[in-house]
């Protein structure tokens, strides 16, 4: 049996060397296919991890500008009640 390039089996008379290359160049073949495609799923996998990095780092960000604004306000609201309690100075 052969394989020929389209991984189809074919009966082959004559040489068996010839068939046994063959068959080892078919294995290569299937085996470069499958590391292809793990090459291309780990890339794949790799840009999902960027992915999810920066949208873990940007809520992080938005999480910290919320804490800021909220210190923001509080501080804001206490000075204004600070201002209003105090009587101003008469000249």
């Amino acid at each position: 049996m052969v394989v020929n390039d389209d991984g189809v089996r074919m009966k082959r008379e004559g040489d068996p060397v010839a068939e046994m290359v063959a068959m080892i160049k078919g294995l290569g073949d299937r085996f470069m296919r499958m590391e292809r495609m793990k090459i291309e799923l780990a890339r794949e996998v790799e840009a999902m991890q960027r992915d999810m990095e920066m949208k873990r780092t940007e809520m992080l960000l938005e999480s910290q500008e919320r804490i800021v604004e909220f210190f923001g306000k509080a501080l804001s609201e206490k000075s204004n009640k600070k201002a209003k309690r105090m009587p101003t100075p008469k000249a």
